[in-house]
């Protein structure tokens, strides 16, 4: 009887989704059953290939950025990456320009034009940063 092929080591990691990975290959974002049907597929010795696509990370970059080629601009997904250190100095530098916004309206009751502008936006950023530090915190 003829020995089976060595197989590579699988990994499977648990995040949001199941990400399955072998040698330098991965596919991620699957749900339990598509994990294990991934798994059964890459070691079942009359199937020997993954139900899902399995992308190197350089593959992986060139599929992002062909999917965000799709979308205009403006709908595209931006990513700050960045250490909890320096998100914690990012949300202090905004909270202290929001202080000295508050203070120019307060100064300036009657003057609305002289007012630092795009504040809602700078709030609502500055929440979403808070929103993720906190997540962070929490694992």
């Amino acid at each position: 009887m003829e020995k089976p092929p060595t197989l590579e080591p699988i990994e499977i990691r648990q995040e949001d989704g199941f990400t399955v990975r072998q040698g330098d290959r991965e596919s991620g974002d699957l749900t339990w059953d598509e994990m294990l049907g991934q798994v059964v597929g890459l070691t079942h010795p009359k199937i020997r290939s993954a139900h899902y696509r399995m992308m190197s990370p350089a593959e992986r970059a060139d599929e992002e950025v062909r999917r965000a080629r799709c979308f205009p601009v403006a709908k595209r997904t931006v990513r700050l990456d960045t250490s909890y250190e320096e998100a914690q100095e990012l949300a202090r530098a905004i909270q202290t320009l929001l202080i000295w916004a508050n203070g120019v309206r307060a100064a300036l009751p009657h003057n609305p034009e002289r007012w630092p502008p795009h504040l809602e936006a700078l709030r609502d950023f500055n929440a979403l940063l808070k929103s993720e530090m906190a997540r962070v915190e929490k694992l």
